[in-house]
């Protein structure tokens, strides 16, 4: 299934950080100007997201947000 994220990554339900969509595909078919993302997972298990702007906004490059694991309500590998 495809599911375009605007942000490339997004929080299932909203408010929740139990379930993470990942859409890695920045600027998909060339048709939305979405961002793509990837999950990185440490070896402490600190859960963080590298944002991918599309070429055109590669100016407004995101720094990668981390997931600790008191923000995610439970251990950060099942936030994995």
């Amino acid at each position: 299934a495809h599911q375009v994220v605007e942000e490339g990554y997004e929080f299932f339900p909203e408010g929740s950080r139990r379930l993470v969509t990942i859409f890695s595909a920045a600027n998909y078919c060339a048709t939305f100007d979405n961002a793509g993302a990837m999950l990185l997972v440490d070896e402490n298990l600190v859960v963080s997201f590298h944002v991918i702007k599309p070429p055109h906004a590669a100016e407004r490059t995101e720094a990668p947000k981390t997931l600790s694991r008191a923000d995610s309500g439970t251990s950060a590998a099942a936030a994995a």
